[in-house]
């Protein structure tokens, strides 16, 4: 009878952990959320730059995108290209979401082609294109002036010269730059002690009348910023400058006033 008791009372106990077990598994949260959505993702984080479907801005396009493997790709968006203006996105998005991002990206690569607003590129120069883009990282101005052919092709090789307009109404020219591989060609400038600056890149510079692309940049109010050498036509002339050029021309007119008078005086004697 004993016994007979000791294994009524195991079974019961199995039962009841049994049940246990299962209404701990029902009642159990899911924490899985949604899976990621890559087209938002890719709105929200890359279209400013490659364009909303991928046929390139300051970033390229993807239409070489074939010649890359995913975890290629993958690494690209995870770790960035700094020196190519690209933040690393390891940070701010799930591995989830950049896998996913990798196969959106394969999607747009078949498909990439400029937007159908856009108007068409000036007849010159092979039909090529410039674009300028303005970024402020610390304490300098990135221009990157992306350069394409009538196709939408990178322009390597291509010299792109770049300069600031000044708020005398001329230009301070900055240099010349080559385009690399992706048809980028790109400039560091102090940002100086300025609200705002606007810079020009022009293609080819050696012609008569180039294509340009202008971009203005606002500068943080407040921002402490090392002043940079600066000139007569720089965006902010030192003020003895100002002073030395308002002595010379008020100088000249004041010495056509005395001459006029002095004639009007002979003549009238005469």
């Amino acid at each position: 009878m004993s016994r007979l008791l000791m294994f009524l009372l195991l079974v019961g106990l199995m039962a009841t952990t049994t049940l246990a077990s299962a209404s701990s598994g029902q009642d159990q949260p899911d924490f899985q959320g949604p899976p990621p959505d890559p087209a938002s993702l890719y709105a929200e984080n890359c279209a400013s730059c490659h364009g909303e479907r991928g046929e390139g801005r300051v970033g390229p396009a993807f239409v070489l995108l074939d010649d890359h493997s995913d975890d290629e790709i993958y690494h690209t968006i995870a770790e960035g290209r700094p020196e190519r203006g690209m933040p690393a996105w390891e940070a701010r998005l799930t591995p989830e979401e950049i896998s996913a991002l990798v196969g959106y990206l394969r999607t747009l690569a078949a498909q990439a082609q400029p937007p159908a607003e856009e108007e068409p590129a000036p007849a010159h120069a092979a039909g090529a294109d410039l674009r300028l883009v303005l970024t402020l990282q610390e304490d300098q101005v990135v221009a990157h002036a992306s350069l394409r052919d009538e196709q939408g092709q990178p322009m390597a090789g291509e010299k792109v010269a770049f300069a600031l307009r000044t708020t005398l109404g001329g230009k301070l020219n900055l240099g010349t730059f080559v385009t690399d591989e992706e048809g980028v060609a790109t400039l560091r400038y102090p940002a100086g002690e300025v609200p705002s600056l606007t810079l020009e890149a022009s293609y080819p510079p050696e012609a008569g009348d180039p294509i340009r692309a202008v971009a203005s940049i606002d500068l943080p109010a407040g921002q402490e910023i090392p002043p940079v050498a600066t000139g007569l036509f720089s965006p902010n002339p030192p003020p003895i400058a100002i002073l030395l050029l308002g002595l010379v021309v008020g100088g000249v007119w004041i010495t056509y006033v005395w001459v006029a008078f002095q004639l009007l005086r002979i003549l009238r004697v005469r």
